[in-house]
């Protein structure tokens, strides 16, 4: 899995530095534009793995070499699946700093 870690931003502890709180709020909407364009990414890749793993799921009778790429889209579609689930995590983290800064300005 990719490093999408978005809080690496500091929040300042107090709201008295308006330069610091705006400079935080522009660094978490850069975050959280990067995080769904990442989400759009995940989605465009888990539907190109799909469209891949039906050609074998229709099929009764694979070759061992189609069953074997087969089970690596599975794969790739489960580790594509649990990014994603990360990704809306840290989106949610991030929407949820952004508005805590912004109703403390």
């Amino acid at each position: 899995m990719s490093n999408y870690n978005t809080m690496d931003v500091d929040i300042p502890s107090t709201t008295q530095d308006h330069t610091e709180m705006k400079a935080a709020i522009n660094k978490l909407h850069a975050s959280l534009d990067r995080l769904k364009g990442l989400l759009k990414q995940n989605k465009q890749k888990q539907a190109c793995i799909v469209a891949d793993y039906s050609q074998f799921a229709v099929r009764e009778s694979l070759t061992e070499e189609e069953n074997m790429r087969k089970g690596e889209l599975n794969t790739q579609l489960d580790a594509t699946r649990a990014d994603k689930v990360q990704i809306e995590k840290q989106i949610e983290e991030c929407e949820a700093a952004l508005t805590s800064l912004e109703e403390s300005r």
